[in-house]
């Protein structure tokens, strides 16, 4: 689940708190979101780094740690909204 608690800055380029749960851990990240408006629509799109344990993941290993996957994951998003018909 994810939820924005707030933006800060220009509409265009906003830094977004978002508050992220994740296997019932709460965690909160700053992401610097791209904003644009046109037709009746807004995207919004963005990038960011996390670690997974900072998530409360564990990430996965096996072979007794032959095979493992890297800490750091890096999210891409790109949201459109609409305005709900009615």
């Amino acid at each position: 689940e994810v939820r924005s608690v707030s933006a800060v800055g220009p509409g265009w380029q906003a830094d977004v708190t978002a508050r992220v749960r994740v296997r019932g851990v709460v965690s909160e990240l700053v992401v610097p979101v791209s904003v644009q408006r046109d037709a009746g629509r807004l995207v919004a799109v963005g990038a960011f780094d996390v670690d997974q344990t900072a998530l409360g993941l564990q990430p996965f290993s096996t072979a007794g740690g032959a095979l493992r996957v890297a800490e750091s994951m890096r999210i891409r998003f790109r949201i459109v909204a609409r305005p709900a018909s009615g």
